[in-house]
């Protein structure tokens, strides 16, 4: 069936045909080709590319923004903790606790190593007190000049407690205006802040002054000096910052004079001036006075210990104390404020009747005893009292941040 329709095309019509019509058809353009309408399944696609490019654009807008929320979220947190670290956070608070803490470690290691070289140094300068009669001799003279002067040293004990506190209190003013030329003459007026010259106790003599026992001490604190005096101050009236084992009687405590009376036992049974008593413990008169200042808060104190015996009498052996120290404002070495303490306290024993000639032996021994417990018990309590203040200080600062 396909041959005839081939022939058929090379008939003399169809190429008659042929040669007429080429001419024209090359002189027009062609036309052109219809365009074919899209199938349902071709739309279908188109839809499904376009969603698809548009959802990669959602999704690479959304990676932006949570981006951008990331580093905003960054961004804010640098900014709180830096303004809670310029503000005393509890960030800050752990820091000064780790810091007190490290410091009463080696406050602990210290004493250790000071107890054992305190009971070689006691029973040594014990030995140097019982020679020491003719120099008593002297120191007593230079006390007593008059007879009618015997009611200022007699034994806590006896005197009456307000003659015994206006006298305290005219000596505590007296030294008031002589503690920088003391603090220099001890070498403790140089305000270093980077140097701590620790505790330094010890027992002295010499042919013009006599017997006395030296306390010197040099701290640099973490702590304005006005919250450290207030929080001494306050522990005072309080009770809080005595020698352990001692009971403490507040007598009198206004905002700058405080006097009390502390009693404490001895650490051993000793028996005194007859022979036949033994002292049972020891007491202790003091008054302290507050100095306020523009950069400094200075403390200024005096005190009267002396033995108490077993029928109830007061030995004759009287130490007197005389102290001074300083709260100053201070910047330390790493930029933070605080503040310096100093502090000086000297203790001469003294006999409570100048009109004896001679002392007996008896009574001498009662003068020794008395420094040697004064002597222990400051050496032993010293690093707890000063733990114990740290805490307070510490509580003091930490405590309002408890109750918000």
């Amino acid at each position: 069936m396909d041959e005839p329709a081939t022939l058929s095309l090379f008939s003399p019509e169809a190429i008659e045909t042929t040669a007429i019509l080429s001419p024209a058809h090359r002189n027009c353009s062609p036309e052109p080709p219809k365009k074919k309408s899209k199938t349902s399944n071709q739309r279908q696609k188109e839809e499904l590319i376009d969603l698809r490019n548009m959802t990669q654009r959602l999704e690479q807008e959304l990676m932006t923004l949570k981006q951008q929320k990331q580093q905003k979220l960054i961004q804010q947190d640098n900014s709180d903790s830096a303004t809670s670290s310029s503000t005393f956070t509890p960030q800050r608070k752990v820091l000064l606790w780790e810091t007190v803490a490290e410091h009463q470690r080696v406050e602990k290691v210290k004493v250790e190593v000071e107890n054992v070289k305190l009971r070689k140094l006691v029973e040594k300068q014990t030995r140097l007190l019982t020679s020491m009669n003719d120099l008593l001799r002297k120191h007593r003279k230079r006390c007593y000049p008059e007879p009618h002067d015997n009611g200022r040293y007699q034994a806590c004990g006896v005197c009456k407690e307000d003659k015994v506190l206006m006298e305290m209190i005219y000596d505590v003013d007296s030294r008031y205006n002589q503690i920088d030329s003391i603090f220099e003459h001890h070498n403790l007026g140089r305000m270093v802040t980077s140097v701590e010259e620790g505790d330094n106790a010890s027992m002295k003599y010499s042919p013009d002054q006599g017997i006395f026992l030296e306390y010197r001490e040099k701290k640099v604190m973490p702590f304005q000096h006005t919250l450290f005096s207030d929080v001494v101050w306050r522990s005072f009236g309080e009770g809080k910052l005595k020698l352990a084992g001692s009971q403490v009687t507040i007598i009198q405590h206004t905002e700058d004079i405080s006097f009390s009376k502390a009693i404490f036992p001895l650490g051993r049974k000793v028996v005194t001036s007859d022979g036949k008593k033994n002292a049972e413990s020891a007491q202790t008169l003091s008054v302290m006075k507050r100095y306020r200042e523009a950069n400094r808060v200075v403390h200024v104190w005096f005190a009267y210990t002396s033995l108490t015996l077993e029928d109830g009498s007061v030995s004759p052996a009287v130490l007197t104390h005389q102290g001074c120290g300083t709260m100053t404002k201070a910047t330390l070495s790493n930029g933070s404020n605080g503040c310096v303490t100093q502090s000086y306290t000297r203790s001469v024993p003294v006999h409570s009747n100048p009109l004896l000639d001679n002392m007996q032996k008896a009574d001498h021994c009662d003068v020794r005893l008395l420094a040697e417990v004064t002597f222990s018990a400051y050496k032993q309590s010293r690093q707890k009292l000063n733990q114990r203040l740290e805490n307070l200080l510490l509580d003091e600062i930490v405590g309002p941040s408890k109750t918000v």
